[in-house]
């Protein structure tokens, strides 16, 4: 048994070998974990970007419809001042109102796919007024926000906006 010597040379060498690679592996898995995270942050961060774009989209076109139903109202009582008899019908007043309404509209939303920026090269909106509805008394719109230029489709929200079109309300 003395024959046989026990030679430890490079065992300590393998030691810190293995426990580079344990480290390095964990430092791995470490770099993942946190680049995972950050872009889950950064998604995270843009849909919260988007829902506010699309509420200061909501506030400016809802500002748009007060404004230009207040205006077409004001035109349509000017009109009816100045009409000649006999006094127009009901149905010609809701004619003339949507028709100043439109053209109300077409000052703060002039054209499909208007684009408002509010930073360069970053945050925008567009907006689309799809229809203005006498029936049912509504104004339909889109909006799309964007971050960074490029629109997508999923991220369009659509809504409606009463409008207050009450004909008994004009002499």
């Amino acid at each position: 048994m003395a024959r046989f010597k026990k030679n430890e040379n490079g065992y300590t060498l393998i030691i810190v070998l293995l426990t580079i690679m344990v480290i390095g592996i964990m430092a791995i898995s470490i770099m993942t974990n946190i680049m995972n995270s950050r872009l889950q942050f950064q998604k995270a961060e843009e849909k919260v970007q988007l829902t506010k774009l699309t509420k200061m989209g909501k506030v400016y076109i809802g500002n748009a419809v007060d404004t230009s139903t207040n205006q077409a109202k004001i035109n349509v009582l000017a009109w009816l001042q100045t009409s000649p008899s006999p006094t127009p019908t009901t149905s010609q007043i809701t004619t003339r109102y949507i028709s100043e309404l439109n053209t109300e509209m077409n000052k703060y939303v002039p054209r499909k796919d208007f684009e408002i920026v509010l930073k360069e090269n970053t945050y925008r909106f567009k907006l689309n007024v799809e229809a203005i509805n006498a029936i049912d008394k509504i104004v339909k719109y889109t909006i799309t926000p964007s971050l960074n230029g490029v629109y997508k489709g999923e991220n369009s929200v659509s809504g409606e906006i009463s409008i207050n079109l009450n004909i008994a309300t004009f002499p």
